[in-house]
């Protein structure tokens, strides 16, 4: 084999380092995403302690203890253990709901773009549920169902199915008139495999970045709802149960209201960046602008 194809670096590789050298930010926010999917994966073999497990003799001890690296909460459980399992919470419901209003909202953004005639009525529902703050949306779902975390679930999923219902609407109506669209209908295609094999492929990429855009959103309604009481419920660690538990020993543990902050900015802080360096790499517009 020669010497010059043995020294070139696969496409896969070649395209990391361009967008890491072009989107430093953005690199930044994506190696905290990965390090914080990484550490909740594998919550249970990297936790020190038990997250549940209490020890009032050890309770409020500062961070930087010989056994607790991080301290400890009121009922002296291990705050670095609690993180790392709030991590794995925060995360999958955040992407569970995520992925479920993107594959109804994008479903019904297709079937609406496709069909002329439940165009008005898909899109005049999809505008009313828009109308509603998230936050409305979600505590409505909640005090009918109650609280749990697949409850939770379905209250964030149900905001996000607007969102990418709206998008796939907007990238499928562009898509429905090329030249290979109107050749597939000319052959006598199916509408099922014209809407699933050449249309939903090609507006992908703007979907896949609105995913890690709206991903922030949902951590931070996740975290805003268990704060309140009507999400994750304690002693289950979550980064905003975590919250709202250390508002009585704020003055006497400031790092237990300082941690699961923190915690949730630097997720969204990446989430956020790499979304927006995603965004401009895989549009031609704004990469040339």
């Amino acid at each position: 084999m020669p010497l010059d194809k043995l020294k070139k670096k696969p496409a896969a590789i070649e395209k990391i380092l361009h967008f890491g050298n072009n989107f430093p930010l953005a690199t930044m926010g994506g190696l905290l995403v990965m390090l914080f999917i990484v550490v909740a994966a594998l919550a249970p073999f990297i936790a020190p302690y038990d997250p549940n497990k209490m020890n009032l003799k050890d309770a409020l001890l500062p961070p930087g203890h010989p056994l607790h690296l991080l301290g400890t909460d009121y009922s002296g459980r291990d705050m670095l253990s609690r993180l790392i399992y709030g991590a794995r919470i925060s995360l999958f419901i955040s992407s569970a709901s995520v992925f479920m209003g993107a594959i109804l909202g994008v479903f019904l953004g297709i079937v609406a773009a496709w069909f002329e005639r439940l165009q008005n009525p898909i899109m005049r529902f999809i505008d009313i549920m828009l109308s509603f703050p998230s936050i409305i949306v979600a505590l409505t779902i909640i005090s009918i169902l109650g609280t749990g975390i697949n409850n939770l679930i379905f209250a964030i999923s149900i905001y996000n199915i607007p969102v990418f219902a709206r998008l796939a609407y907007g990238q499928a109506l562009s898509v429905r008139n090329f030249t290979y669209i109107e050749a597939a209908v000319a052959l006598g295609v199916t509408d099922a495999r014209i809407m699933r094999q050449h249309i939903l492929p090609n507006i992908t990429a703007p979907i896949i970045v609105q995913f890690t855009l709206v991903i922030p959103q949902a951590i931070m309604l996740t975290a805003g709802l268990s704060f309140l009481g009507l999400g994750v419920m304690p002693p289950t660690a979550e980064w905003g149960n975590m919250l709202q538990d250390s508002l009585r020993w704020a003055v006497k543990g400031p790092h237990l209201v300082v941690l699961p902050g923190l915690a949730l900015l630097l997720v969204v802080f990446g989430f956020n960046t790499f979304g927006d360096g995603l965004r401009v790499a895989l549009d031609p517009r704004m990469r040339n602008r």
